[in-house]
């Protein structure tokens, strides 16, 4: 059984990293609880809970089965998997082929500087490159995922919150087994 999570990749990356604790602020104020590798959410959680103070409130009201904030060492493919890759050249599928350079230990190049060659017409280029139409992809060190949304309560207006917060961004939502 599969889910449909939605993804926010802020168009400006750099100027994001190393703050993953301050957005986490700034979404908490705004009654949007997200995960972290730290797992500082919980913990900030229960506290509020044992001293008897009122959480922030939200001004969304979908369901969902998790948000979290992620801040990788390394940019990475967004959504993770790229079902749909194709060759940029022939329009081949690739997904193994893809797959396969991202996790290739020897390698010393960045994932999206990765060479791919396509097995059908033997193109050969960076995984940056790599043709995905639905939903589509993008290499990242930051972004947003809200996972296990439900298509008769989503809001789209959840976009503009998280913009508030991250600036402008490119919205995915993508179908994941």
């Amino acid at each position: 059984m599969g889910e449909k999570s939605a993804y926010y990749i802020p168009d400006d990356q750099e100027h994001l990293i190393g703050k993953l604790e301050q957005l986490a602020d700034q979404f908490w104020e705004k009654g949007i609880f997200l995960s972290t590798k730290d797992a500082h959410i919980y913990t900030r959680m229960k506290e509020y809970r044992d001293s008897n103070h009122q959480l922030p409130s939200c001004e969304h009201e979908f369901s969902y089965a998790e948000m979290g904030l992620a801040d990788e060492e390394i940019e990475m493919p967004v959504p993770s998997n790229v079902y749909d890759a194709k060759c940029p050249k022939c329009d081949s599928e690739i997904y193994d082929e893809f797959t396969d350079a991202l996790v290739d230990e020897d390698a010393s190049s960045s994932l999206p500087d990765r060479n791919i060659t396509c097995p059908n017409c033997s193109n050969s280029f960076p995984a940056s490159e790599t043709k995905a139409e639905d939903p589509g992809f993008v290499f990242a060190r930051i972004y947003m995922w809200v996972s296990d949304i439900d298509d008769d309560d989503w809001e789209p207006s959840f976009k503009r919150t998280v913009e508030s917060v991250l600036g402008p961004c490119k919205e995915i939502v993508a179908w994941d087994t």
